[in-house]
């Protein structure tokens, strides 16, 4: 490696700008939306087709970062198969008995 080169590598498009917790959006898909896919290789297949929004834009990474309280849309151009939710925090889920 050449010293003038900085060793810093560059941010991926996938990861967020400051740290936050969060998901990997594939697999929220089959928890939120099992009408969609059951499997996770099938929700890594709708986000890489582009069936899906986080937040108004278009998921480009199948390992896109989804928080608690980001809104996701499963089929966003459709009519009929639209379906919205919001990512809820699984914590909050086990203490309500969800």
């Amino acid at each position: 490696m050449n010293h003038n080169q900085s060793s810093t590598p560059k941010p991926s498009p996938c990861q967020p700008e400051s740290f936050r917790a969060s998901f990997a959006l594939f697999s929220l898909i089959p928890i939120y939306a099992p009408q969609f896919c059951r499997t996770n290789g099938e929700a890594r297949r709708l986000v890489r087709g582009g069936a899906l929004e986080v937040n108004g834009k278009p998921a480009i990474c199948e390992n896109m970062p989804v928080s608690v309280g980001d809104t996701v849309v499963v089929c966003p151009r459709s009519k009929t198969r639209r379906f919205v939710f919001t990512v809820s925090d699984p914590s909050q889920d086990a203490n309500r008995g969800i």
